[in-house]
C-alpha cells in the first residue's frame, strides 16, 4: 500500500516524535511489525511524503477473523 501526497513534507525531527509523547510514527512501524510487515516512510522538504507498507500476501488477503485470532496469539506468548 502506498499513501503519497505532494505538500510540504515532514520536518526532520518529524521521525522523533515519539521522545516528545507523539507516537505516530513509531506506533505505525510497531504496528506493522507486529502483523509482519514494513513501513517505509520517505519525506523531503518541499516535495512531499510518500509511505508505503509492505505485506506478504498471505497476511494481506485473510479473512478478517482470522487475522484477528493471529494478532491475539501474537499478543499473548
Amino acid at each position: 500500500m502506498l499513501i503519497q501526497d505532494d505538500g510540504v513534507g515532514l520536518e526532520p525531527d518529524a521521525f522523533l516524535a515519539h521522545q516528545r509523547g507523539h507516537f505516530g510514527l513509531a506506533s505505525m512501524r510497531e504496528r506493522a511489525d507486529l502483523i509482519g510487515g514494513l513501513l517505509n516512510v520517505n519525506s523531503a522538504r518541499g516535495r512531499g511524503t510518500a509511505i508505503t507498507l509492505m505485506l506478504r500476501a498471505r497476511i494481506a488477503y485473510v479473512t478478517p477473523r482470522s487475522w484477528f485470532r493471529r494478532l491475539l496469539s501474537r499478543r499473548l506468548r
